[in-house]
């Protein structure tokens, strides 16, 4: 009888350590959405035309609600029964030498507006066309009948060498702004949508606010899991709290192999003697910004790490953008600590055509959805990127799009409280908006 009271407690213990873990307890939640107005057609049209924002992110229901398995399950599998689409590769010879590439896929189907929409993707850091996540973002987008473009970072595909002694970074635009001018070249009269996913998004962000002009043309912009500012980022991700420091060791992994694939490229003898690099200090970083100090910053010329990351982050150029702006992020994204999330809170604050949406799962990048063990082949995040792509595209038809309009100053964005939309369903299909702090579920 001992034995067996023994066994129920200790197996009860593991339930509990079970349930814990992974959050089985924990409501499904529409997304917190936080907006300037509520009121502005802007925001009253992307709510009406986008019904998964106001609906409850559904994860899969054994282990979907915890962040470090969506995320681990993004990284290693991608995603599941991932379909390959087929596309068309282009490259392009920059100034400097390097050669940039990038994909064109067309859709599989004419738009439904009749017109022609192109969705334009920048991955995450060490991602290209290549990766599973991309070719599910891609194929749904092919589905809508829209041309997908996906930018492959430099250095990102094994076998395509590199040209110039240099790989992308973390807040470089240059690789950007020529797939756009290509892209425009390709399909003239386009409407443009970008999207970026996790360093992606900060690329994408930093683009359109270093330069307001880069704006001009650009119908809308989606940023997906964007860390916003390394320097905050940072102190916290060196902590083994939540296993920050765990994701940095293989982050900074997967940085070293990259450079490894192109070590002859990247690393010749007079690269190594002007620029002070020593490749015995880069292959031997644990952490990123160590590998930053031994690499990235004396390639670029930066006098500092500090000095690299505070240059390159996008949340000191966000309150720049003007056009509409979703940016998306989750709660318990490991790899986004909840400090950073003060940037889309204020960007969404303080810019009229700026939403941000946080949901209370999905991880880094991860977004699966539904199922009990096996998740639907489509994330939530490749819905909701279709359907927002679907509103911008009906406003832009309708003339209710708001457009870049040129500014003659920029306000910075002020410190200070910022409010939150929740969105509730009601019997009728419509929904309401409340700000009384309530929480989503």
């Amino acid at each position: 009888m001992k034995m067996s009271a023994l066994l129920a407690v200790v197996f009860a213990s593991l339930a509990y350590l079970l349930i814990r873990l992974l959050h089985l307890t924990a409501l499904s939640c529409a997304p917190l959405i936080f907006v300037k107005d509520q009121s502005s057609q802007f925001v009253q049209s992307v709510l009406e035309l986008c019904p998964t924002l106001h609906q409850p992110y559904v994860p899969p229901l054994l282990w979907g609600k915890s962040g470090h398995i969506q995320t681990i399950a993004y990284a290693k599998m991608g995603r599941v029964s991932t379909k390959i689409p087929s596309g068309v590769r282009h490259s392009k010879v920059l100034p400097d030498g390097a050669t940039l590439t990038f994909d064109v896929y067309e859709p599989h189907t004419p738009h439904k507006s009749g017109a022609s929409y192109c969705i334009l993707i920048c991955p995450g850091i060490g991602s290209s066309s290549e990766s599973a996540y991309i070719h599910t973002l891609v194929d749904s987008a092919q589905q809508a009948g829209y041309i997908s473009v996906v930018l492959n970072h430099l250095g990102a595909l094994r076998n395509v060498a590199l040209t110039a002694p240099r790989l992308f970074t973390y807040g470089g635009t240059e690789e950007l702004k020529a797939v756009r001018q290509e892209v425009e070249a390709l399909h003239p009269g386009c409407g443009l949508i970008l999207v970026g996913c996790s360093m992606g998004g900060n690329i994408i962000i930093k683009y359109l606010g270093e330069n307001k002009e880069n704006q001009r043309g650009v119908l809308a912009a989606i940023s997906i899991c964007t860390g916003y500012d390394i320097v905050t980022s940072m102190p916290i991700m060196l902590s083994w709290k939540n296993m920050s420091r765990g994701y940095i060791y293989v982050i900074t992994a997967n940085q070293k192999r990259i450079i490894g694939w192109h070590r002859k490229q990247l690393l010749t003898e007079d690269i190594k003697k002007s620029k002070g690099i020593d490749e015995d200090k880069i292959f031997s970083s644990k952490i990123l910004s160590d590998l930053d100090e031994s690499y990235t910053r004396r390639l670029l010329g930066y006098s500092s790490v500090q000095e690299y990351y505070d240059k390159e982050s996008a949340g000191h150029y966000i309150q720049n953008v003007k056009i509409p702006l979703l940016l998306v992020n989750a709660e318990d994204d490991p790899i986004v600590p909840p400090p950073l999330l003060k940037f889309p809170k204020e960007a969404a604050n303080k810019l009229p055509n700026c939403i941000f949406a946080l949901t209370k799962h999905g991880g880094h990048l991860g977004y699966f959805e539904k199922g009990l063990v096996y998740p639907n082949v489509v994330t939530w995040m490749d819905r909701l990127i279709v359907e927002f792509s679907d509103a911008i595209s009906t406003m832009h038809q309708n003339g209710s799009l708001p457009l870049y309009v040129e500014d003659k100053a920029t306000t910075p964005i002020a410190n200070g409280s910022t409010t939150h939309t929740t969105i509730k369903s009601t019997d009728s299909g419509d929904f309401d908006l409340d700000q009384n702090g309530a929480t989503a579920c």
